[in-house]
C-alpha cells in the first residue's frame, strides 16, 4: 500500500466519523449536512460540539483543507444559523488560542506577526 493510499484511508476514517459529513445523492461528498433545530441556543451548542469534534479528530495536516470545504458548503448552501455561528465561533476561538495546524508555521513576510514590533512611542 502506498503512502498516499494509507493517508487517504486515514482521512476516510476520520471523515466517516464526523456527523456533519456525508456522501450526497449524486455521489459527491457533502461537508456540511446539518439541519438546524430552530432553537438558537441549542443550534449554537450543536455547532460548537461539531467544531470541537473536528478540531480534536482531524489530523492537523488535513484541517485547513477540510475547513475550506466545510465553509464552501456552508456558503453554497446559503446556511447562516445557530449551528454555523456556533461552529465558526469555536473554530475562531481555537485559532485565536493557537490550536490550529498553522500555529507552528512561520507567518508570511509582511504579515502582522512577521513584522517586528516598533520600539517607538505611538501617538
Amino acid at each position: 500500500m502506498s503512502k498516499a493510499e494509507r493517508r487517504r484511508g486515514s482521512a476516510e476514517d476520520v471523515l466517516s466519523h464526523l456527523p456533519f459529513v456525508r456522501w450526497g445523492d449524486k455521489g459527491k461528498r457533502e461537508f456540511w449536512c446539518v439541519k438546524p433545530t430552530g432553537e438558537w441556543i441549542a443550534d449554537c451548542a450543536i455547532g460548537n460540539a461539531y467544531a470541537e469534534w473536528m478540531l480534536l479528530s482531524v489530523p492537523a495536516s488535513e484541517l485547513p483543507r477540510l475547513l475550506g470545504w466545510i465553509v464552501e458548503n456552508m456558503i453554497s448552501g446559503g446556511q447562516h444559523d445557530g449551528v454555523v455561528v456556533g461552529f465558526m465561533n469555536t473554530v475562531g476561538r481555537a485559532a485565536a488560542k493557537g490550536r490550529t495546524p498553522l500555529a507552528g508555521v512561520d507567518p508570511p513576510a509582511g504579515s502582522a506577526k512577521a513584522v517586528a514590533p516598533s520600539t517607538e512611542a505611538r501617538p
